[in-house]
């Protein structure tokens, strides 16, 4: 006959079990959204609610949202609105506590707006505030048991752990994701910097090449920005850079890369591309990049670019390789 304490040891053990099982998906995640997909998925297996979702803010507007729904009616949760300072949610949110209401129409707190979006009663609910680095970021909401049964204190305990364990691994993806773009992204302009810039272009020179498509390079260069940082100082300069690359980002396709390569140059790849179809993007860089920049309240300065195009094909595509800087 098994004792009781044999079966609290028991108990503990599968309960250290199911975590491990957790963290071992957590750790196999590599986006955000792949770890709270994760996250709703051991949900669903460990504490079977009828409903659950995760809740996050829309900072912006100022208001929470279903960002995800599983279970019942799901469909008519995603992407809807909670109403601003009502309901449980935004109760767990705003006090960073986890919340356990094994009877709603005991609890005050609760508001029928879950009702009427979800098109079910709730009648037991249980939710826990989603920390990352420290700050709110949502909630993660359960509605209703598949056995019509209470949420309990002991669910509550499963489902802190499992939101642990997800806040773990969503800041090791943020982490690695922050120290991938410092590996690839010049920090004052945002654009890739000249070391992946080599990345780029002999990925595109071998599709160039193993496809017989035309591939452009537009050289942009800043020729004056030696004597604006000599005349006016570098924050000057700083600014200017930052103004032709905010400029040089939205005036590209999603399959073109924009790179910056030297103290003032950028170069732009346009992959399938003919030099005709590039010289409509020159021009329109031209029209938009202006040729004075205002540095303070009531202070301008002029500066010039030199804007050159070079086109290749499959035959001397390796040619782009010599307007990259020599090492």
């Amino acid at each position: 006959m098994i004792k009781e304490n044999e079966y609290k040891i028991l108990d503990e053990y599968l309960e250290l079990s199911l975590f491990a099982d957790v963290e071992l998906g957590l750790a196999a995640a590599n986006k955000i959204d792949e770890a709270m997909d994760e996250v709703l998925n051991k949900i669903g297996e460990m504490l079977f609610p009828l409903n659950w979702s995760l809740i996050l803010k829309d900072s912006n507007r100022d208001v929470l949202y279903f960002k995800k729904s599983r279970g019942k009616n799901q469909e008519k949760l995603e992407g809807k609105d909670i109403p601003k300072r009502k309901g449980l949610a935004n109760w767990i949110f705003k006090n960073r506590k986890p919340l356990v209401v094994k009877d709603v129409n005991k609890e005050s707190r609760f508001h029928a707006y879950i009702d009427k979006l979800s098109g079910f009663k709730a009648r037991t609910v249980l939710g826990v505030p989603l920390i990352l680095n420290d700050k709110v970021i949502g909630v993660i909401e359960l509605i209703n048991k598949k056995d019509k049964e209470r949420f309990t204190n002991n669910d509550l305990k499963i489902l802190q752990t499992i939101t642990d364990y997800a806040a773990l691994a969503m800041e090791k993806i943020y982490y690695l994701g922050a120290i991938e773009n410092m590996a690839r992204i010049d920090p004052l302009t945002g654009l890739l910097n000249p070391k992946h810039l080599v990345k780029v272009m002999e990925r595109e020179i071998e599709r160039c090449q193993r496809y017989g498509r035309p591939l452009t390079a537009m050289i942009i260069d800043v020729e004056n920005l030696k004597d604006i940082n000599k005349q006016h100082g570098y924050s000057a300069g700083d600014k200017l850079l930052q103004n032709v690359a905010d400029i040089l980002k939205k005036n590209i396709r999603k399959i073109d890369s924009v790179s910056r390569f030297g103290r003032n140059k950028f170069l732009i790849l346009m992959p399938n591309t003919k030099n005709r179809e590039a010289e409509n993007v020159r021009q329109r860089v031209i029209k938009l990049t202006k040729k004075k920049i205002k540095i303070k309240k009531k202070k301008e300065i002029d500066y010039t670019l030199n804007i050159e195009l070079k086109s290749v094909g499959p035959k001397n595509a390796s040619e782009l390789k010599d307007l990259l800087p020599k090492s």
